[in-house]
């Protein structure tokens, strides 16, 4: 294994019960190829498993090119915004920033090993994280926040072994204050 991907545990598909199709197997397999073709350094530099193959397949519509594409492109942008170190050794205000943006909590997981999530969203501070934090804190809180959840997929995977590719969110809306709202918007523009 490559000492660049930290460590991550690469996954294959044939170790688990993947819900793809032999036509997924096929396409994840022409990703892999095309990539060591002529991306054999952004390969090196990130996880080339199936689990994150097939994640950049399903984005691009099923097209292997555009996959491609995409998958390069998201290599050089984690290398420049230093994603592996955010997740490893997250800033002290980050964790912080992600529960005030976005409070949940860990329920256990469906039958399917799916990680289920409830969300308050009354429990949300956004005003107060627009003043203490800045607007890059912010949208780096969320690659946090989306990067550890992808992490704990994988891990749901190898510790079940079933293909865990997504997760259940409960969202309770119970004691929302209509002013969040503009709040809410403001994060969306942020965040995306």
């Amino acid at each position: 294994m490559n000492d660049e991907r930290l460590d991550m545990v690469l996954l294959k598909t044939s170790s688990y019960e993947f819900s793809g199709s032999d036509d997924d197997m096929k396409a994840i397999d022409m990703v892999r190829e095309a990539l060591k073709k002529d991306h054999e350094k952004e390969l090196r530099a990130y996880r080339d498993d199936d689990f994150m193959l097939h994640r950049f397949l399903l984005a691009s519509g099923r097209n292997v090119e555009k996959a491609v594409k995409m998958y390069v492109k998201a290599v050089k942008w984690r290398k420049s915004s230093y994603i592996e170190e955010l997740a490893s050794i997250p800033p002290p205000r980050l964790p912080e920033l992600c529960d005030i943006c976005l409070p949940e909590h860990l329920m256990g997981t469906d039958k399917g090993g799916r990680p289920v999530y409830l969300t308050r969203i009354s429990e949300q501070q956004l005003a107060e994280a627009f003043k203490r934090f800045t607007t890059e804190e912010i949208r780096m809180s969320h690659v946090l926040n989306m990067e550890l959840k992808e992490r704990k997929l994988r891990e749901l995977t190898l510790n079940t072994g079933n293909w865990v590719d997504s997760v259940i969110r409960i969202v309770d809306l119970k004691g929302v204050n209509p002013m969040q709202s503009n709040d809410f918007i403001k994060l969306w523009k942020l965040t995306g």
